[in-house]
């Protein structure tokens, strides 16, 4: 909402928590805009002037919306706002694939939990599904390159398969407590480089706009030329516009960060036990959470595991947490 007094933009203190679940909510890929209006519905979110529930229109608004992750759309050009964000663009950008995937031709009810999540480790292909004798289904490569002599996998192995790798990423309490503490230390660090780097950057904004006003009156009292005016004043208004950028991230709340890296603890500490309770799709999502590409080759799977996972994956291997905690490889957001 804009303040009237300091004319800024900030968070509505009766909507914006619920706005903020609305897009935790619809990043599950669980919603569709309809249910998603009855639970914002449900949740008490209305219309600040009328009072009434959002409409499914309004709702896709707002999710579309990247103001809610500290950025705004001006003239077709995105920019980074000096407002305070609801929510962090890791999140925005989820919602934003959920979008994609939803304008996709709808799947049927027998869709594959792990369909397209890994590819042949012999030809690159895809690796698809299909069910048997209408009972058991079965993961192969595609073979759009020629046969490739890839084998078969049953959908129940692949699963147990697939929960190893979940696993690898788990780490012991003590790590994640003095990975948490890493955390909080470094934080108070980025504070303190922070407020330093802006100083910095204030001083040579100072300097760049005292030249620019030199170059003005220079220009105003014929002392340079329009040609050599236009080309100095592009360029220092370049220069302000990069140290205004700078300043603008650094004056943005860094606290989601570490929030953000909290909940990549929480999740590597209790991912296989959540793994091993959830459907297969379910099960198919934590692991597209947790790896960017995955190989299949004879019943060998070959994982791509994402920052910070991939550290966590290295550390559970070697049992080598300390040496990794000691370099400073702690997860940050």
């Amino acid at each position: 909402m804009n303040n009237p007094v300091t004319r800024r933009i900030e968070p509505d203190p009766d909507r914006a928590s619920i706005i903020a679940k609305l897009f935790e909510w619809y990043a599950t890929g669980e919603h569709s805009l309809k249910t998603l209006t009855k639970q914002a519905a449900a949740a008490g979110l209305t219309n600040r002037s009328s009072g009434r529930p959002l409409v499914r229109a309004k709702l896709h608004q707002i999710l579309q919306n990247p103001l809610y992750c500290g950025d705004f759309k001006w003239l077709g050009h995105g920019y980074a706002g000096r407002h305070e964000p609801l929510i962090t663009r890791e999140l925005f950008q989820r919602v934003q694939d959920v979008f994609a995937s939803a304008n996709h031709p709808r799947h049927t009810k027998r869709q594959h939990a792990f369909a397209g999540l890994l590819t042949c480790g012999r030809c690159g292909c895809t690796v698809t599904a299909e069910m048997k004798k209408k009972r058991y289904v079965y993961y192969h490569c595609t073979g759009a390159r020629g046969a490739c002599g890839n084998t078969y996998v049953r959908e129940e192995e692949l699963a147990r398969r697939l929960g190893r790798l979940v696993q690898q990423v788990q780490i012991p309490s003590d790590v994640a407590e003095a990975m948490a503490r890493a955390l909080r230390d470094n934080e108070a660090e980025r504070a303190q480089f922070g407020v330093a780097t802006l100083n910095r950057l204030q001083e040579q904004e100072l300097r760049l706009r005292a030249k620019l006003d030199r170059v003005y009156e220079d220009h105003l009292s014929d002392r340079i030329s329009e040609e050599l005016w236009t080309r100095k004043s592009q360029e220092l208004e370049a220069q302000l516009h990069r140290v205004r950028a700078e300043m603008e991230r650094l004056e943005r709340p860094d606290a989601q960060v570490a929030v953000h890296g909290q909940r990549l603890l929480e999740l590597a500490q209790h991912a296989y036990s959540q793994y091993v309770t959830k459907n297969r799709h379910e099960q198919a999502r934590l692991v597209k959470t947790l790896l960017s590409n995955c190989s299949f080759d004879r019943l060998t799977l070959n994982p791509t595991y994402t920052k910070p996972f991939d550290l966590f994956a290295k550390g559970a291997e070697s049992g080598d947490w300390l040496l990794r905690l000691d370099s400073n490889q702690q997860p940050s957001g």
